[in-house]
């Protein structure tokens, strides 16, 4: 590529990463005179602040020392337990600084989308992805938000680059530092247990893997993926089974109350119509299941036997689309989890401008990639086998929602993702339209965009 276009693509990618910090910082702005911290994000920051001031992991406000627990994952509690102990050693108030440490963290995977997406689109294509992150109204509102899915959504998409590296140049170091990165997002979220073991296999569809002598082999592409999370699983679960008293919370009762939830196609609009309902369909099973998954594998096959095509149509075709759906449906309304005065998207005409144009291509940004799907097949792609990778990643994560309980705000750390793939669509097409109307060619490329 001539050094022109480089350096053009890369003062641009500066002018994207400029923007986003600009709207991100303005929209934590408006957190700090909102509501405050509330729901999940409240009990997150019960967990870190235990850790930072007891030592331990645990949810419990009332006791003293509070009872340990593993009803949730401990990486994002970690993570603000750290960013709570920079706060107070540069004497900032901590909200400020931890709404900081998120812009940064949504900055970072604007960044990660771009060095990943140059690894497959040349030319200018990478900028697009890039772009939407940067604009995405779902990650400028969650990183507001003191949740796991910022972190989570930059741990996944430094990971996969970190492998593609590994894979591509034959490098060790970045396959171990590839493996560290899904070990700590197993910590943030657990539904990534899977990721590293699936693109164990994708090695395979590396061209260029094992092309060279002092490359890595399979077994060892294996070991560095699989040895870290392995690690922080046994660790975690030797702390559980020692730390954890009888009859405290465990992450297999979230695992059970998700799979009910799930099980309920009106649950979401039981929720926003009475938050605190008890005598809605799935609180009424999940008492009468009463925390055995052997009673719910039955409670859901006779469901499935009673009314099998309602179940399959709301596990193959609803819930996938709620997934991924605009909305939020356990929250407050649209792309907000929880209420805010006066949002930026209400009051700042760029802010409207790039809400309104995100929106109305949402629906199409999901059809491009659904629709990229069918360019993996052509042979004639060179490095088809990294958005090979990314679909591998967000299918898997997406089935595990899909199979338990399925929300938009699920989503929101696979944009990236999802970004990347419809972008593959676009560049694909293009690709394809040129090679017609250039017959001399004898391999389809994907051509830069201008």
């Amino acid at each position: 590529m001539k050094s022109g276009v480089l350096l053009n693509r890369g003062l641009l990618f500066v002018l994207i990463v400029i923007t986003a910090g600009i709207l991100r910082y303005n929209y934590n702005e408006v957190t700090l005179d909102s509501f405050g911290v509330q729901g999940d994000a409240a009990a997150y920051l019960v967990y870190g602040t235990n850790l930072l001031d007891n030592g331990t992991f645990s949810r419990d406000r009332k006791n003293d020392p509070p009872i340990p627990d593993a009803f949730w994952s401990p990486g994002y509690p970690g993570f603000l337990a750290g960013s709570l102990k920079l706060a107070r050693i540069f004497d900032m108030p901590r909200l400020k600084f931890l709404l900081t440490a998120q812009l940064a963290l949504g900055l970072l995977t604007i960044l990660f989308s771009y060095l990943l997406a140059k690894e497959f689109l040349p030319g200018f294509w990478p900028l697009l992805p890039s772009a939407l992150v940067a604009l995405s109204p779902h990650l400028v509102a969650i990183g507001q938000n003191l949740l796991s899915e910022t972190l989570f959504g930059c741990l996944l998409i430094f990971s996969i680059y970190f492998y593609v590296l590994g894979i591509d140049r034959n490098r060790r170091l970045y396959l171990f530092i590839a493996g560290i990165g899904f070990a700590f997002a197993w910590l943030v979220n657990p539904v990534s247990l899977l990721v590293a073991p699936l693109l164990c296999a994708a090695a395979l569809l590396a061209r260029n893997f094992g092309s060279s002598s002092d490359g890595p082999s399979l077994r060892q592409v294996t070991i560095l993926l699989i040895a870290p999370l392995l690690l922080i699983v046994l660790l975690w679960t030797v702390r559980t089974a020692v730390s954890v008293p009888e009859g405290a919370l465990k992450s297999s009762d979230r695992l059970l109350t998700n799979l009910i939830i799930g099980m309920h196609s009106d649950y979401h609009d039981i929720w926003r119509a009475k938050h605190s309902d008890k005598t809605d369909p799935a609180t009424l099973d999940e008492a009468a299941i009463g925390g055995s998954f052997a009673k719910f594998a039955q409670v859901f096959g006779d469901r499935f036997s009673e009314e099998p095509l309602s179940m399959m149509t709301w596990y193959l075709m609803r819930k996938p689309l709620v997934l991924w759906s605009w909305d939020v449906q356990v929250g407050y309304r649209d792309i907000y989890i929880y209420p805010i005065k006066n949002p930026l998207y209400e009051r700042s005409s760029p802010a409207i401008v790039s809400y309104v144009f995100m929106k109305h291509t949402h629906t199409l940004l999901l059809l491009f990639a659904v629709a990229g799907i069918m360019f993996l097949s052509r042979k004639q792609q060179e490095k088809r086998w990294i958005p090979t990778v990314i679909y591998l990643s967000v299918v898997y994560t997406s089935l595990v929602y899909i199979v338990t309980q399925a929300d938009p705000r699920y989503s929101f750390p696979l944009r990236p993702e999802l970004y990347l793939c419809a972008t593959y669509f676009l560049a694909s097409l293009v690709g394809i339209i040129r090679t017609r109307n250039n017959r001399g060619k004898d391999s389809v490329e994907i051509p830069s965009p201008l």
